[in-house]
């Protein structure tokens, strides 16, 4: 066996018997249940993920603006902004947030600034929510959204794009 030979059975021996980071699921992620009456729309969710890695944003609202930002650790920020005034969403345009991105999650990652006794945490999501009312001039409120406000469900690819229908 050449010197080369031995440095990859070597490498790949020791890729092999690493510790494993854990499984990954990849799953859709729609936010979801967020109360708002007829007197106001909602206008943003901002989304802190952990262990969470986006491999697609499934669809863009109209009139909307939807950004995905990720450090180095991770950690990201997923965030869905209204164009003022023009696509904020009603109680019943929420649906518009179903599906939205298609998300890599790991079962566990290790915490980002070196924890001395190397513990892993589950990935997580975190966010809010800023909701505007209706008249002038406008007020807004932002409310924590809470862990049934994040809805996964198991999935390899984004739903298929459904054709508008002419009326």
């Amino acid at each position: 066996m050449s010197f080369r030979d031995a440095s990859l059975a070597a490498l790949l021996g020791a890729t092999l018997f690493c510790e494993p980071t854990g499984a990954a699921s990849t799953d859709l992620l729609s936010i979801k249940g967020i109360q708002i009456d007829e007197m106001h729309h909602l206008t943003k969710v901002e989304i802190r993920t952990w262990g969470v890695e986006v491999l697609a944003v499934c669809h863009v609202p109209p009139v909307s603006i939807v950004s995905v930002d990720f450090d180095i650790d991770p950690g990201g920020i997923l965030k869905w902004k209204s164009n003022s005034w023009h696509g904020e969403l009603t109680s019943a345009g929420l649906k518009e947030l179903y599906s939205i991105f298609l998300v890599n999650i790991s079962d566990y990652q290790k915490e980002p600034r070196g924890d001395p006794r190397s513990q892993y945490h589950p990935a997580s999501f975190e966010g809010s929510a800023t909701i505007t009312s209706i008249d002038e001039p406008p007020r807004e409120r932002v409310i924590k959204l809470r862990s049934d406000n994040f809805g996964l469900m198991p999935a390899t690819r984004c739903p298929d794009i459904k054709p508008v229908q002419n009326r």
